[in-house]
């Protein structure tokens, strides 16, 4: 008789799209190809997340997740766990876990952030992604022994990605000879893009800045770029469902954040092979190795990342092997493979 599937329920409110948006997609695609596994992803009707699993051909069903008066939530997931019968659910981020139903059921919630815990009253455990976060949710009255660390993980493309460099740079109006610094975030005020946006008044004419992200500060930021006289070096790009095709034309990628928990962005621009410059934020800080897997410098801090850019832009050659060194401990420590066998083991062993 074949080894019965674990069955997985997913659960995300999120209505846009974001860090934590994508690493739910990155595990549920990682958790849907495994032939031991069964998932229900259970996501907010009308959600960017619900077209992402619709084009990808994922098992899904809706709620509305909506505000605090907002009842039928509730009752919806636990119609969705006495008809799915899983053997653990796991609920991602406050809205997510606010509404889960009280179940005999093996209950996880998932934290990407310092959010209250009051939210997440009905998970038996609390998973952080960052041992600070980990250590977070114990001073806050949640048992040690219910409280794990399992990282996130970034796909490592194939490296015939960066044969799109000049096709992206191209369609973006980018000379091959300028220097690309790239930023992959909302644009919202904590991703520091208004200071990178200052950094690039302080440095050569041959320097421009790539945004990848969407969000409600692009007038403000265009704004600004006029200001320092850089608008024709700016290039704000929306929001990239794949990161690796503008990737390809990066030289530095910078995270200017004033506040970062992980910074999903520090492990993309490992995987890409890109060196990292990115600011004293508690995501980065928990994963770069100053001077060895990328730079760092104080939040706020401008003329050091400018100086850290200008470091990176005179010696290739240091980049380049702090990409080396970052990759390889991307690949020791936060590969899907590793990372998947964690949440795989730490499922089993719920139930």
């Amino acid at each position: 008789m074949a080894d019965k599937k674990l069955k997985l329920m997913q659960v995300i409110g999120a209505k846009n799209s974001g860090g934590a948006e994508l690493f739910y997609l990155r595990l549920a695609r990682a958790l849907a190809k495994r032939d031991d596994v069964e998932l229900l992803c259970v996501v907010r009707q009308g959600s960017w997340m619900q077209k992402q699993l619709e084009a990808e051909g994922l098992n899904f069903k809706t709620a509305p997740f909506g505000g605090f008066f907002d009842r039928k939530t509730t009752k919806i997931l636990k119609s969705y766990l006495n008809d799915f019968q899983p053997d653990v659910v796991q609920g991602w981020m406050s809205r997510a876990c606010s509404k889960l139903p009280k179940t005999s059921v093996p209950t996880v919630g998932r934290l990407g952030g310092y959010y209250p815990l009051k939210n997440f009253k009905n998970c038996d455990h609390l998973i952080g992604n960052t041992q600070e976060l980990k250590r977070y949710i114990i001073e806050n009255g949640h048992p040690a022994a219910k409280t794990h660390y399992i990282p996130n993980f970034a796909p490592i493309p194939d490296e015939r990605f960066k044969l799109n460099r000049a096709d992206v740079r191209y369609e973006f109006g980018i000379a091959p000879e300028v220097k690309v610094l790239f930023i992959a975030g909302r644009l919202h005020p904590v991703k520091g893009i208004d200071l990178a946006i200052h950094a690039l008044r302080g440095l050569p004419e041959h320097v421009h800045l790539m945004v990848a992200g969407s969000g409600k500060m692009k007038r403000e930021l265009e704004s600004l770029a006029e200001k320092e006289g850089v608008a024709d070096r700016v290039h704000l790009l929306g929001w990239v469902n794949n990161i690796t095709v503008v990737a390809s034309a990066a030289d530095i990628w910078l995270v200017p954040s004033r506040q970062e928990a992980l910074g999903n962005v520090v492990l993309d621009a490992w995987a890409h092979g890109v060196p990292v410059v990115a600011s004293k934020t508690p995501g980065p800080m928990s994963l770069i190795e100053d001077d060895l897997t990328g730079k760092l410098f104080d939040i706020e801090d401008v003329d050091t990342m400018v100086r850290h850019v200008e470091a990176l832009l005179k010696s290739p050659r240091h980049g380049e092997t702090m990409a080396e060194n970052a990759k390889s401990v991307m690949l020791s420590n936060y590969s899907e493979e590793s990372v998947l066998k964690k949440f795989i083991s730490f499922y089993k062993g719920l139930i």
